[in-house]
């Protein structure tokens, strides 16, 4: 692993995915690696290159890392600081898997929040499988940070 810092940002998600598919949990000794640590390892990585992700790839990545229970605290800041700063690359269902993933965390975003807020006309775009997360994302998030729910325009 310690060639991992030269190793393409869409490689590192893609493991970080198969990682989880192959169901390498974070408590579990590999080789004398933690799991937790090589997830950790691969974010490092992945993280100051996580702007060069797609939307799709970017949600896939947070999604795999909440399904394995993987709190990544500088990822997350990162992928935060990417919508932020290019919040039109993200559509609605994006941040809708965003706060999902980060409320699986136990993370509270109040920046996303309020951007699928503001995004809501966007929501007549979703798929199905988002609009059922949405309750659930909005719950989590407004929970931990007081903040408000979608509402009439």
């Amino acid at each position: 692993l310690r060639g991992l810092p030269s190793v393409d940002p869409v490689l590192a998600a893609d493991t970080i995915a198969a990682c989880v598919a192959v169901n390498i949990e974070p408590k579990a000794i590999y080789h004398r690696l933690e799991g937790s640590k090589l997830y950790h390892r691969l974010t490092i990585c992945l993280t100051p290159h996580v702007g060069s992700l797609s939307a799709k790839k970017t949600c896939d990545v947070m999604a795999a890392l909440a399904k394995a229970g993987q709190r990544e605290l500088d990822l997350i800041s990162a992928v935060e600081a990417v919508v932020r700063a290019r919040p039109y690359k993200f559509h609605a269902e994006h941040l809708i898997s965003l706060l999902r993933d980060f409320a699986a965390v136990k993370y509270t975003s109040p920046d996303i929040h309020k951007l699928l807020v503001a995004r809501q006309s966007e929501l007549a775009e979703c798929t199905p499988s988002a609009l059922c997360a949405l309750p659930g994302a909005l719950a989590a998030q407004a929970r931990r940070s007081g903040g408000g729910e979608l509402g009439p325009p």
